[in-house]
This record gives structure tokens, sequence and C-alpha cells, in this order.
């Protein structure tokens, strides 16, 4: 999953941008690889993990000859948030596919987890992931969480079932330039009573094994009721990312 395929859905953070990285590769010798990350603002969903501060973030992932593939990724947090603390840490195994040239699968399985949360409930959980990919420049992703948690403005909601559903697309515009979008729904209701849509776009530099990102998120009105105007709403966000 690391390479070209992360490109758009690099955009909705975690450490998606290092699962769908490995894609054109699924072919390829088994290998090691991995990403540096520096950010303005780290954003999962559209929502900010740092309360638009930056973050550092990092990835290894080793990649199999069959399309198996397994890494840990993790993140700076600069928030006041006590679920989430000072560092997230997510590991990720999977599957990946090639049916054809044009069209591309994988699943993978995430483990998210905040290890020095300072809250006394844990705000740990597990997510399984597909994805189908178009000549990597269309990407449709469906997640499927049975124990998520979320903290609203409101209070802790309950553990229970999330599912999210992305869809985003790439297009080269010229040399080493691109332009990207995305959109997202997120299913809470059995965590929050609630759900909300987010967007992005961006563009995109790529120099060979590094890559520059300008791009800008928002959140629909029920994001930024729940969340409040820290965590949701427009904002803009500057990364630099080098994959070896």
């Amino acid at each position: 999953m690391p390479g070209p395929l992360n490109k758009p859905l690099s955009l909705t953070g975690t450490c998606l941008f290092a699962l769908l990285s490995i894609g054109r590769c699924l072919a390829a010798d088994s290998s090691f690889g991995g990403s540096l990350v520096a950010t303005t603002d780290y954003v999962h969903r559209g929502l900010s993990q740092t309360g638009g501060q930056a973050a550092l973030q990092g990835d290894l992932h080793y990649r199999a000859e069959a399309g198996w593939f397994a890494g840990i990724w993790a993140s700076s947090l600069a928030s006041d948030d006590k679920y989430l603390g000072s560092v997230e840490m997510n590991g990720y195994a999977g599957w990946g596919w090639a049916p054809s040239p044009d069209w591309s699968t994988r699943i993978s399985y995430v483990r998210y987890a905040y290890p020095d949360s300072t809250a006394s409930a844990n705000y740990d959980y597990g997510e399984l992931t597909g994805t189908v990919t178009y000549q990597d420049r269309v990407f449709a992703t469906i997640g499927w969480s049975p124990d998520v948690v979320r903290a609203t403005r409101y209070g802790l909601g309950r553990r229970g079932n999330g599912y999210s559903y992305e869809l985003s697309a790439r297009q080269p515009i010229w040399r080493w330039f691109a332009v990207a979008a995305g959109v997202g729904y997120y299913d809470l209701t059995d965590v929050i009573d609630d759900s909300y849509s987010a967007w992005n776009a961006a563009f995109t530099a790529s120099f060979g094994s590094v890559e520059i990102d300008l791009a800008r998120f928002d959140t629909d009105a029920t994001a930024r009721d729940l969340f409040g105007p820290d965590r949701a709403g427009d904002r803009w966000a500057l990364t630099a990312i080098w994959r070896f």
C-alpha cells in the first residue's frame, strides 16, 4: 500500500498515507519502505488532531511479493484533548492486489492507539478498510470500526460501530504538479447519535522522493457543532513528505 496511490487519500491523515503509498508496487520484490512527514496541521477526516498546530509523522512498513504488507505509523499530537494525549501510534496490516493494469484493490486493518492519553476512558480502536483504485487516479474507500469511541463538545460518546465512506481523485496537470480532491461521509450514529461530512482539495508538487502538498479542508455544520472551531471547519495545511 505506500507510493503514488497515497497522494489524494493522504489528505485524510492517519496511516492511510502509509497504507496507500504501497500501491503501484504490488508485483515488485519484497521490500522495506517508509516516510517522514512534517505538516502545519494534522487533519484526519476533516478534523484537526492537533488543534491547528504542527505535527511530525513517520512510517515504516514491509511489503511482501505476494501483496501482503504490515507497518507502524506515528504522529505527534499538539492537542489539549485528554483523550488523545501527545502521541498517536497506528499499527496496520493487509493485502493488496491488482486484477488488471487499470484496477487495484486492498484490504487493511489499522489499530489506532493513544499511549499517553490522560483520560480514564480508553480511546484506542481498530478499523477494517477496503479500497478500490482506478488508474492510480480515482480512489473509493469504505471503512468499518466495531469499537470506535468519540468525544465531542458535549461529552464522551459510547463505544460502538463507526462507518466511513470516502471518494477522492488526483489529476496530474504539468510535469511535477497535480491537483487532488476528496469527499467523505462519517456515520457515527451508533457512537454519538450523529454523522458528518468533510471535503478537501489540494495542490501537490512532487520532486523524486519529496512531495509538497498545500491542502484546504472543510466540514459541514454538524461537525462544527459537535467538535468546535478548533477541530472542525475550514482550514489550510502545508505538508512536506519524504519517502524512502
